[in-house]
């Protein structure tokens, strides 16, 4: 079940950039609970564990030095973070979801989860900055309007 849990994670900031499902009341309610019972510090918890399993991935492990030690103690914290909010703080609107939503339900609650948690890093400014491309999208926010202009979508600047 955790493995299942971390793997919905995972994903989450990634799914950011994805169509949101429809999710039911349950859902919500289980995505609302996460978020709400979980401190900035556990932000941090998902955001360090979310790294650490990033960084194992052979296209970016020059880049990270995470020893094993290190991904044993992020490991624990997350499963301690994970036993919390679902065994205990949301139980019961966990219980809900997959009672009435399935599997299916985890992955919308996880997402908003992780949306929350991808905010506190943006917060810190020199990941910001980073983020936004350091005032330096000119050409990108030109490719995009492009696009938005060739599907007939008008920008909000646009008279």
């Amino acid at each position: 079940m955790f493995r299942i849990l971390a793997s919905l994670a995972l994903l989450s900031p990634v799914a950011t950039y994805a169509p949101a499902a429809t999710a039911s009341v349950y859902t919500d309610d289980l995505g609302k609970c996460l978020v709400g019972h979980t401190s900035s510090d556990d932000k941090l918890v998902l955001m360090q564990w979310l790294f650490a399993a990033i960084a194992l991935h052979p296209a970016v492990q020059q880049y990270a030095s995470i020893t094993a030690d290190q991904h044993k103690a992020i490991n624990e914290k997350m499963t301690a973070l994970f036993s919390r909010l679902f065994l205990d703080a949301c139980r019961q609107e966990a219980l809900n979801a997959l009672k009435y939503d399935g599997q299916s339900a985890l992955g919308p609650a996880l997402q908003l989860l992780g949306q929350v948690a991808a905010r506190e890093l943006d917060a810190e400014h020199q990941v910001h900055n980073v983020m936004a491309g350091a005032g330096d999208m000119n050409r990108e926010i030109e490719v995009i309007k492009s696009l938005f202009k060739d599907a007939g979508i008008p920008l909000k600047d646009d008279k």
